[in-house]
């Protein structure tokens, strides 16, 4: 009788062994949800600390950087997820911030009241955040273009149920719209289920990854740790870690930095900014205009809006230099001069900027191919050039621009690019013919935001 007292004990621990067996190895499945109208608050903190690297006269140089950017908005979902490489979000940024110190210098940057409302699209893993008013600036946007970005995490999920314990390696393409890289070349980044309960899963992320970004190779050693809830199939959580070494390039500096976003985010019921009532019939999706920045003279003498694959490299009271970067080249260079003439001096002629264009270009001038006279859709009276020409063997095309404006203000364009390049190029100058204009009517339409930088 005790014998079979002792057995029956002994299979009554067996069965409650092989139980916990059974449970610990049951698969977990970590899936991204999509609830059409779904609202959300996020906010996220950056810190950055490390070395900006520049060229100098003779050298490379290192100067001291910091970084601390925080921002917070409600975002509403507005796709149905029937497209699986496109979501859709309104969101309202309630507060964006930035404070930039390199050397002894301070730069704040904030996102303007009136472009508190913003589009979000991830796109073919590329992240596109677009103000529903009019296009941010570059500044602005590049507040906004965090890693670790919530529309983006989805990509780290696995693609089928796993167990605690359990890592699986995350797809290159989802790591570029994570990080924000244009390509990532290599990559060993893995993210490991390392606790699950109460349908909250733990993951944490770690591994290294060596890509591209504005043209410039940058190396990458990542870490991290999320929390995802199974059961609405969101992030409620997210800290990620970057060290990060980024070579000097054509279009950017170099940066030796390590990086850490925190990121919290939970579910509202209702948010009075994103509700039917406040949007006044605002389209929820809208892709009908074209993605833009603006660009606004620091002293507010004028403004305009470009393609965003133009960067601009310096900035200075009377001129500026811009790149146009397509993938890894630059497909064009974009230098801006403005000149204040006397109040009523005359308007330039299309034959004395002829023979400015082509003293410019001097002994590579091989010919015109277009001339043009007129006004801008904003009233602006315009002239433009195209003119051929060869450097050192290179058919090169040089696309002349002269903007009047009023007292005397006027503003040059000169982009030049190989012939070969001009596919690339497509009509990346038509946002700025089209968009130019000076400080009178930006008077007239009372638009009075010009600076969106504080420095002190």
């Amino acid at each position: 009788m005790a014998t079979d007292l002792r057995f029956a004990k002994w299979l009554l621990k067996l069965t409650a062994i092989f139980s916990i067996l059974s449970v610990t190895a049951q698969g977990v499945e970590l899936k991204s949800s999509v609830n059409p109208g779904e609202l959300r608050i996020n906010e996220l903190t950056l810190d950055v600390k490390g070395e900006l690297r520049v060229m100098g006269e003779k050298q490379l140089q290192s100067l001291p950087m910091s970084v601390a950017a925080s921002v917070k908005f409600i975002e509403r979902r507005v796709d149905d997820g029937s497209l699986a490489n496109e979501l859709r979000t309104l969101r309202y940024y309630s507060d964006a911030k930035a404070t930039i110190r390199i050397q002894n210098e301070s730069t704040i940057n904030r996102l303007r009241e009136k472009h508190g409302l913003v589009r979000g699209k991830l796109s073919q893993n590329k992240l596109h955040l677009v103000a529903a008013q009019d296009p941010l600036t570059r500044d602005e946007r590049d507040l906004l273009d965090l890693s670790g970005d919530p529309l983006s995490l989805a990509g780290l999920l696995p693609a089928s149920e796993v167990e605690v314990g359990n890592n699986w390696t995350v797809p290159s393409e989802k790591l570029a719209a994570i990080y924000g890289l244009d390509e990532v070349k290599r990559s060993e980044v893995t993210i490991k289920l390392s606790k699950f309960q109460d349908n909250l899963a733990t993951l944490t992320l770690a591994g290294k990854l060596n890509g591209t970004i504005l043209g410039s190779s940058t190396a990458m050693t990542l870490g991290g740790t999320l929390t995802f809830n199974s059961k609405t199939g969101n992030f409620d959580g997210w800290s990620l870690t970057i060290k990060e070494q980024r070579d000097p390039g054509q279009a950017s500096p170099g940066l030796e930095v390590t990086a850490k976003l925190t990121a919290t985010a939970k579910t509202v019921y209702e948010a009075k900014e994103l509700s039917d009532e406040t949007l006044g019939g605002l389209a929820l999706i809208d892709d009908q205009h074209e993605e833009r920045l603006s660009y606004v003279h620091r002293r507010g003498v004028f403004r305009f809006q470009y393609d965003p694959r133009w960067k601009i490299r310096a900035d200075e009271s009377q001129q500026m230099n811009m790149q146009l970067l397509e993938g890894n080249l630059i497909a064009a260079q974009a230098n801006v001069r403005m000149v204040q003439l006397p109040a009523g001096a005359p308007p330039l002629q299309l034959k004395e900027f002829e023979q400015e264009v082509k003293t410019s270009i001097g002994k590579h001038f091989v010919k015109f191919q277009d001339k043009h006279e007129g006004v801008n859709p904003l009233g602006v009276r315009t002239l433009k050039i195209v003119s051929e020409g060869v450097v050192e063997t290179v058919s090169v095309l040089w696309l002349s621009y002269y903007f009047e404006g009023p007292d005397g203000y006027r503003v040059a364009f000169t982009i030049s690019l190989e012939d070969k390049m001009l596919e690339q190029y497509g009509e990346a100058d038509k946002a700025l013919l089209e968009t130019m204009e000076f400080n009178e009517s930006l008077q007239q339409a009372k638009v009075q935001e010009f600076d969106v930088t504080d420095k002190k």
